[in-house]
């Protein structure tokens, strides 16, 4: 495994603990705000990272990307073991109901490397999809 390998496999262990964090304090605030009387309670939770150059000089790859025809959270392959999807089972079961969800593309940064045979550069913008989760007291 190379260095660059292995800076990459820490980068996304990190970034797995990271979300589980944020998905635990998710919890933790639904338990309060449903402790307190709150009616609805919102939520954001980071669901996956975007965007890299590979060795190869291509962009745009996603991180954990089912497909070319689209990224599916509920194929049991993209299926985190602890993390985003199991939060809003948990947050369900502290007595909220999921009303509305939605995901926005928070940009991160941009990585630029000159094209192999040819004049220009190739771009990638890296950044992390997020999911804005609105939930009603059951």
């Amino acid at each position: 495994m190379s260095f660059k390998d292995r800076a990459k496999a820490r980068e996304e262990s990190r970034l797995t603990r990271e979300q589980e964090t944020a998905a635990q304090a998710a919890l933790e605030i639904a338990h309060d705000a449903h402790e307190s009387g709150d009616g609805w309670f919102e939520a954001e939770i980071d669901f996956r990272g975007t965007g890299s150059l590979n060795p190869y000089g291509n962009t745009g790859s996603d991180v954990n990307a089912a497909s070319a025809g689209g990224f599916n959270p509920i194929a049991s392959e993209n299926r985190p073991a602890h993390g985003r999807l199991d939060a809003l089972s948990r947050i369900e079961a502290e007595g909220w109901r999921l009303h509305t969800a939605q995901y926005v593309h928070v940009q991160l940064g941009e990585e630029s490397r000159d094209k192999a045979f040819s004049s220009g550069q190739r771009t990638a913008i890296r950044g992390k999809i997020t999911g804005i989760y609105l939930f009603q007291r059951a």
